[in-house]
C-alpha cells in the first residue's frame, strides 16, 4: 500500500507540475484555468494518507530540513515586505504553498526509484506535449502569418521580427527554465537520450542565449573527448552546412536571424543582442542606486513604480521603454537583492548553500552553478520554474547522481 501511494503522489505531483507548465495556455479557458488546484487538492490528499500510515514521520536529511527552513522564511520575508509597500504581490504566498507540496512530494518518492522515475518520465512527457504545442505556434505563425495561441504580449517581437519558441503564448526565457527542468530530469534522473535531445530542439527554438549558455558549457567540460570524435566533427559539420544552406536559401529564414543579430535594435541600427545588454547594464545601475536606498527592499512586482521617478530624471526612461525591457531588473538574484532586501538575500544564499549540499559530483554542482549564473540574465524570480529548478536539485536520488546506478532499498 505505501509503494501504491508513492506512485500516487508521484502521479499527482507530476501533474501538478504540468499544471503549471501548462498555465499559460489554460489561464483564459474557465474552469480548467484552476487545475493546478485540483491537483493540488489531490496531492495533498495522498501525502496526507502516506504519513498518517507512517505515524506522521518524514524522515529527511538535517540539510534538506535546513533548506524547508531557508525557503520558509525566505518567503516569509519576502511576502513582510511585499505587504508593507503600496504594490504587494500575493502571488509568492500562493507559490510557497504550492512549492511545500512539491517538497513533501519529493521527500516521499525520493528513495523510492520507481516512484521517482514514474515521475520524472511523466513530467517529460507532459512538458514535451507543452512544448510542442508552443512550437506548432511557431511554425504555424512562420507559414501563416498568425498566430493559433495569443494570449501573450506579441507587439514587442512583432516590431522587431524576433521569432522564438513562446511568442504569443508566454515569454520565452520563461518557457526556456521549463525546457531546463525537463533537460536536468531527462540527464540525470531518467538519462533517456532521445527525450534529451527533444529538450535540446526545443531550447534552440527559445533562442534563450543564457539557458544554451547552460547546456553547451556543460557538455563542453563533461563532454570535450565525444565533441572532438572524428565521427561527431563530421556530424555536427554537415548539420552546420544544411543549417546555413537553409538559412541562405530562405529569405523569410535569413531575415529573421539577421533581424535578430544584425540590425534589430529598434531604431538604433544596432544588433537586438548589443541593445539587450546595454538596457540591462543600465537596469543594473539603476538597480544599484535603488538598493542604497531601500536597504531593506521595495516589494515584489515595484520595479518600475520605484524606478521610474529615477530614470525620468535621468533620461533613460524612453530608450528603456523603446526596447520592451523597463518592467524588472533582468536578473532574477539581482531581483531577489532588491526587491526582498539584504536579509532576505542572505537568507536565500543559505537556501542556495543547503541545496549545494545535497550535490555530490562535479557534474551535478558545475551545472548547479551554471544555473545560477544564467539566472542572473532573466528574472525568472517570481516564476514557479524557478523555485521547482531548486527543489529537483535538493531532490535528486544519491544513486541518481553517479553513471554507475547504485541499488538502493525502497521501503
Amino acid at each position: 500500500m505505501k509503494l501504491n501511494l508513492k506512485t500516487w503522489i508521484a502521479t499527482s505531483n507530476s501533474f501538478l507540475i504540468a499544471s503549471i507548465f501548462f498555465a499559460p495556455l489554460i489561464q483564459n479557458f474557465g474552469l480548467i484555468s484552476n487545475l493546478k488546484y485540483l491537483f493540488f487538492g489531490l496531492n495533498v490528499m495522498f501525502i496526507v494518507t502516506y504519513l498518517f500510515q507512517n505515524n506522521l514521520k518524514l524522515d529527511l536529511p538535517k540539510f534538506k530540513i535546513q533548506a524547508l527552513i531557508f525557503l520558509s522564511v525566505f518567503f516569509l520575508l519576502f511576502s513582510i515586505v511585499s505587504i508593507f509597500h503600496y504594490n504587494g504581490n500575493p502571488s509568492y504566498v500562493i507559490n510557497y504553498i504550492l512549492l511545500l507540496t512539491i517538497f513533501v512530494s519529493l521527500a516521499i518518492i525520493n528513495n523510492c526509484n520507481r516512484a521517482m522515475k514514474l515521475f520524472s518520465n511523466l513530467t517529460i512527457f507532459l512538458l514535451i506535449i507543452y512544448l510542442s504545442l508552443a512550437a506548432f505556434n511557431l511554425f504555424n505563425f512562420l507559414i501563416t502569418k498568425t498566430l493559433i495561441f495569443d494570449f501573450y504580449s506579441f507587439k514587442y517581437y512583432r516590431l522587431n521580427k524576433i521569432f522564438r519558441l513562446g511568442m504569443g503564448l508566454e515569454d520565452p526565457n520563461f518557457l526556456s527554465m521549463k525546457i531546463l527542468i525537463g533537460f536536468f530530469l531527462s540527464y540525470f534522473v531518467v538519462k533517456n537520450k532521445v527525450m534529451t535531445n527533444i529538450l535540446l530542439f526545443f531550447m534552440f527554438l527559445s533562442l534563450s542565449v543564457a539557458f544554451l549558455g547552460i547546456i553547451f558549457i556543460f557538455y563542453l567540460f563533461f563532454h570535450y573527448k565525444k565533441i572532438f570524435k572524428f565521427k561527431y566533427i563530421f556530424f555536427i559539420s554537415l548539420l552546420l552546412f544544411g543549417f546555413f544552406y537553409l538559412v541562405f536559401s530562405n529569405e523569410l529564414l535569413f531575415d529573421i536571424l539577421s533581424r535578430k543579430f544584425i540590425d534589430a535594435g529598434s531604431s538604433t541600427g544596432e544588433s537586438s543582442l548589443m541593445v539587450s545588454i546595454e538596457a540591462r547594464l543600465e537596469q543594473y545601475i539603476i538597480g544599484i542606486k535603488v538598493l542604497f536606498e531601500n536597504i531593506f527592499g521595495i516589494g515584489a512586482e515595484n520595479f518600475v513604480n520605484v524606478a521610474t521617478e529615477y530614470c525620468i530624471q535621468n533620461g533613460y526612461l524612453e530608450a528603456l521603454n523603446m526596447q520592451g525591457t523597463f518592467h524588472d531588473f533582468h536578473n532574477s538574484l539581482f531581483q531577489i537583492l532588491i526587491c526582498g532586501g539584504i536579509i532576505t538575500f542572505i537568507i536565500f544564499v543559505f537556501f542556495c548553500m543547503s541545496v549545494y549540499k545535497n550535490l555530490k559530483t562535479y557534474q551535478l554542482k558545475t551545472f548547479f552553478f551554471l544555473f545560477l549564473i544564467s539566472s542572473a540574465t532573466i528574472n525568472a524570480s517570481n516564476v514557479l520554474q524557478f523555485w521547482l529548478m531548486f527543489l529537483l536539485f535538493l531532490f535528486i536520488p544519491f544513486s541518481y547522481q553517479f553513471q554507475k546506478r547504485i541499488i538502493t532499498y525502497e521501503k
